[in-house]
Formats: structure tokens, sequence, C-alpha cells
């Protein structure tokens, strides 16, 4: 029986000398985002398959590295939409719209799904008097 040592992990090498230009050539690429990366890298001869391997001292995570804005967070966006009387979610579209902002989802429902209760609550405005709204205390 033979022993084998550690193995080693291999990953493709790359000219860039640190994170900075790694990003200036996906730039360059058109890459924008992780799925961008994911379709690209296997052609692109400077793009390892994990970046974050590569440059791991340098590395804050992939919206970092391609300069994706965070969201406002939720009550701050909701408090947003009250304060300027939005009462329905396609008022709140055509709001959004025109910040053209990309801080500001153009789903919330689907990005704060977490905190997402519903349209009513999110634009302030009471709840009909339909089942699905009513607590369940108050059902039979």
């Amino acid at each position: 029986m033979t022993s084998q040592g550690p193995q080693t992990i291999t990953t493709k090498a790359t000219s860039a000398r640190d994170l900075a230009e790694l990003k200036a050539i996906c730039k360059a690429h058109g890459i924008k985002n992780t799925v961008d990366y994911r379709k690209q890298y296997k052609c692109i001869p400077d793009l390892p398959a994990h970046p974050e391997r590569i440059f791991k001292d340098e590395w804050i995570s992939y919206s970092d590295f391609f300069d994706i804005p965070k969201f406002i967070p939720f009550e701050a966006l909701k408090s947003e939409v009250q304060a300027r009387g939005i009462k329905t979610q396609r008022e709140y579209t055509i709001w959004v719209k025109s910040l053209n902002d990309p801080q500001f989802p153009r789903a919330p429902d689907e990005t704060y799904k977490h905190e997402w209760e519903n349209w009513f609550d999110f634009c302030g405005k009471e709840k009909p008097l339909k089942p699905k709204y009513i607590p369940d205390q108050y059902q039979r």
C-alpha cells in the first residue's frame, strides 16, 4: 500500500497582479455579475475559476468585486414610499423607474422576502376585509 501525500488544489493561473487588475479585465470583457463570470471565465485566459481563493487577502464579496450597489434597507424604503404617498404597486414601479437608482429594487416583494408582508402594509394602506388579510386568531 502506498501512501499519498496531501492533495493540492490547482486553479487556473491569472496574469492579473491584484484584484483591481482582475476587476479591470472583467469590465473590459463586459462581465457584470457572477452569472456572466461563470459563463465566460473558461474562455478568457486571465480569469481564474475562483478569484476569491486567488486574491483571498483582498477579497470582500462578489457584490464588491462587481461594484453592485446594496439595496436600501427595507424599513427605510417602506418609510420613503409611505412619506411620498405611494399607494399601489403600479405607482411604486413608476416612481422607482424614474429614480434610475440601483439601490431601489424594482420588485421589493422579491428583494425583501423575509420582511415583506404585502403591498397594503408596504404602502401604508388599510388592508381590505378579505379572508387572507384577517389574522388567524379571528378566523373560524
